[in-house]
């Protein structure tokens, strides 16, 4: 069993997975679009699911996730969000644990007010703490002390793994138990609580500290709260106050004057099998590589001291922050009022593009200084003239910003994507006034959740000829539409 939870499984291993799930249902998607559509809704799912890295990928973790998706629990994930994941396995824990008289729910609480004991004291707890906090939760529950016994509370929890010791301080044994339990604590009481506001507002200040935007993701996955909805609001509205959004307009001036023409881009009739093989591949080697960079440069004291300066940390703070939001409007956008989720969308835009708008401009400022570079080195070569030397670096340059400009906006897309937007990205690309990064996000939204219809490759090509003069931005709209033509 252990060689079996140890076995870390990658992209084109996952993929096999879920065609193997998709092929035990029925004859529904035999259809390629319904087949491919389905394909690609569950990687996401997934993705967002082991993206967190608080549990591992491995096949017991996958195969929860398929059987929920397949079955009726589906909608489950879909309104809740991959928390649902951990609220699957966390509830199947808790129904294994034998104790008098202890409901899950029981457990439930009792578990979420010990995770915020242990919070605010900033490390695992004793057994001498754990037993006064014992006493204390039974007084202010009025429970007898014979129907909830401390010993076998702990030792149960022990026993199935919920709780570890080391070095004579007990610990949840997965973080993704001591993130959802302190989550579910702050959701359940932060109305009735001044101190539970305080220490909210603190993970929110705080963002970008790693364990807080653990708790804050789970925070965003439980039941809707307006006090929270509000401080984040606030909060998101406080960040790069001095940064306009990126555009793609007359912020990218710099990069069409790099290349006069469209780059080419070379569309093979491929089986959409064939391409998401690939694709992973390509995934499974940035992964490995992503891996390696990141031990080195968590070494890396130069590395430490960059991302300790204000200016990176108010982005990682942006980022983190529009990704909050976009869950709460996926999560709950069918239970928002009108003007709440337009309010909301705006501001989560706002704040994705503006720091995207950030890194985008790093670029801008050293443009002239790269082609520099890169020219440099190719003339080194002594293969090429000065001349040829130039014009290949500026295409290089031009080329890897469109890439970036692509990873942007389908970053964008993906924080906020859900058909309960679709009357909010209607507007907006209905709006004269909208700009062309928000038109690409919108089309985006609409190819994540629908089939392609005549009346959206109306839209997108009446946008691809309206961007005749904007070179960059007719070739970010191409790369969307292939990835769609590509994978699905």
């Amino acid at each position: 069993m252990e060689e079996f939870r140890l076995r870390k499984v990658n992209n084109s291993n996952q993929e096999a997975f879920i065609e193997n799930w998709i092929n035990g249902e029925n004859d529904f998607y035999t259809k390629r679009e319904d087949f491919s559509l389905k394909m690609e809704e569950y990687t996401h799912v997934l993705d967002s699911v082991f993206k967190t890295n608080t549990v591992p990928k491995v096949p017991l973790y996958i195969n929860i996730v398929l059987q929920a998706l397949v079955n009726n629990q589906a909608y489950d994930f879909k309104s809740k969000g991959s928390a649902y994941f951990y609220e699957v396995l966390i509830k199947q824990t808790l129904l294994n644990i034998q104790t008098n008289q202890s409901s899950i729910a029981t457990l439930d609480t009792y578990l979420s007010e010990l995770s915020f004991k242990m919070f605010t004291i900033g490390k695992g707890i004793s057994y001498s703490e754990w037993a006064e906090f014992h006493d204390i939760h039974l007084e202010k529950y009025d429970m007898r002390k014979q129907d909830f016994k401390f010993e076998i509370i702990k030792n149960e929890l022990m026993k199935h793994e919920i709780f570890s010791l080391t070095d004579g301080l007990h610990h949840f044994n997965h973080d993704y138990l001591y993130y959802y339990f302190i989550a579910q604590h702050f959701v359940d009481n932060i109305d009735d609580s001044e101190e539970i506001k305080k220490e909210f507002s603190s993970i929110i200040r705080n963002i970008d500290n790693d364990e807080n935007t653990d708790i804050l993701w789970f925070v965003t996955h439980f039941r809707r709260n307006n006090y929270i909805i509000d401080e984040l609001k606030a909060t998101a509205q406080s960040l790069l106050k001095e940064t306009v959004g990126l555009t793609l307009d007359s912020d990218i001036t710099v990069f069409n004057n790099l290349w006069d023409k469209v780059p080419t881009l070379i569309y093979e009739e491929a089986h959409f099998k064939q391409n998401r093989r690939k694709r992973n591949e390509i995934r499974d080697k940035a992964e490995e590589n992503y891996d390696d960079i990141d031990k080195l440069s968590k070494k890396d004291e130069e590395y430490i001291d960059y991302r300790q300066s204000s200016e990176v940390i108010e982005y990682i703070k942006a980022r983190k922050l529009s990704e909050a939001l976009g869950n709460i409007l996926k999560n709950y956008s069918g239970s928002l009022t009108k003007d709440v989720k337009e309010e909301l969308t705006h501001i989560t835009l706002d704040l994705s593009l503006k720091s995207h708008s950030e890194l985008l401009n790093r670029f801008s400022e050293n443009t002239e200084h790269l082609v520099n570079l890169f020219s440099e080195m190719l003339l080194q070569s002594g293969k090429r003239t000065k001349e040829d030397s130039i014009k290949k670096s500026k295409e290089f340059i031009y080329s890897f910003v469109i890439a970036l400009c692509f990873s942007m906006i389908k970053t964008s897309i993906d924080e906020i994507s859900t058909k309960n937007l679709s009357k909010v990205f209607e507007r907006i690309m209905k709006n004269d006034e909208s700009t062309t990064a928000l038109s690409l996000i919108s089309f985006g939204v609409f190819l994540n959740n629908y089939n392609v219809d005549d009346d959206l490759i109306r839209d997108m090509k009446m946008k691809y000829d309206e961007l005749a003069d904007n070179r960059f931005s007719q070739a970010t709209l191409r790369i969307l539409i292939n990835q769609q033509l590509l994978y699905c």
